[in-house]
């Protein structure tokens, strides 16, 4: 069998890492909080939507959870709908199980009960108030913001004034190593985590629920398109990488 060049082996890794262009892809969206807006753009920009609460979520095995490349949980939640999402979030809940061994979770924790504890995994929590009308980006090079990986929008402040609101709190008991990417005068309003194998990202935006600004436009797009982006193009480009160097060593020993 003929090896293959080391050369077009990073031609493809180039290719692969570098192309911008986000593929289509499959996502399970709940419809506990306000999640209409979001269902219908996921669809609109290319991806396979699936539907379904956070209790038919909840009876999900893994195999059928990782069919999705992300699950999107949007905000406006009832009560019900957080004592669900605790259970879906806690140690040994469908999601959490989904999430560690690669899944994505986006959850925008945002809805009209108060505070609420352990609404995502590793314990994190969310301050209803106060709302605000504008965010500050703490982390400017993060794919979210820049758009780079996946044809996304590059976002600055505008894109998240006036939503009313644009949040509804701040998010509080974050885990060791989760980035800050938007912040109010308050703390944290989207962060990003690793956990186990996979990534959650947890906001207080409403994003597809607020009636103003870019909540169902540019910022709504990006959440989308990188969260569905997250877990191939990554992992793709990690192996082929990997098989470039692999094959650069080999052609050097001969």
């Amino acid at each position: 069998m003929t090896a293959l060049r080391p050369s077009l082996v990073f031609l493809a890794a180039s290719l692969l890492c570098g192309s911008g262009v986000v593929s289509a892809g499959s996502a399970l969206m709940s419809t506990d909080g306000v999640y209409e807006s979001n269902a219908q753009k996921a669809g609109v920009l290319g991806h396979t939507v699936t539907t379904a609460s956070l209790a038919q979520i909840n009876s999900m095995t893994q195999e059928m959870l990782a069919e999705y490349d992300m699950v999107f949980i949007s905000p406006g939640f009832g009560s019900i709908g957080y004592d669900n999402l605790r259970s879906a979030v806690v140690d040994g809940g469908s999601l959490q199980l989904y999430v560690a061994t690669g899944g994505t979770l986006v959850l925008n924790a945002a809805g009209n009960y108060g505070d609420q504890d352990d609404i995502a995994p590793d314990g994190i929590s969310f301050d209803r108030e106060p709302m605000h009308n504008s965010e500050s980006i703490m982390s400017g090079s993060h794919p979210y913001i820049t758009g780079v990986g996946y044809s996304g929008h590059t976002l600055g402040t505008a894109d998240f004034a006036n939503w009313y609101e644009t949040d509804q709190g701040q998010l509080t008991n974050l885990a060791p190593g989760t980035t800050t990417i938007l912040a109010n005068l308050d703390g944290p309003s989207l962060v990003e985590y690793a956990h186990g194998n996979g990534t959650v990202l947890v906001s207080t935006l409403t994003v597809g629920w607020g009636e103003g600004g870019e909540a169902r436009g540019t910022a709504q797009d990006n959440m989308i398109n990188y969260a569905v982006a997250v877990p191939e193009p990554t992992s793709i480009c990690l192996l082929a990488l990997w098989a470039a160097a692999i094959l650069t060593r080999q052609r050097r020993l001969r």
